[in-house]
């Protein structure tokens, strides 16, 4: 049997309404984005950082 790849976006079912709010986010540029009311990590947190274990960004199924 092929093993089957996805992205967590392929997966989890969408609303119309969600896609529309998702492809209008995509139009905005990174130098876009208002991050001022952001606090900046400190590199102490940068350092204690780990990946998430529970999700890599992609569901596989075999």
């Amino acid at each position: 049997m092929a093993m089957v790849i996805k992205t967590a976006i392929e997966i989890l079912p969408l609303s119309a309404e969600a896609v529309q709010r998702l492809d209008k986010l995509k139009g905005i540029k990174d130098e876009d984005i208002d991050t001022s009311d952001m606090p900046e990590l400190t590199d102490e947190q940068l350092a204690r950082m780990e990946p998430a274990r529970f999700f890599e960004g992609k569901a596989v199924h075999a």
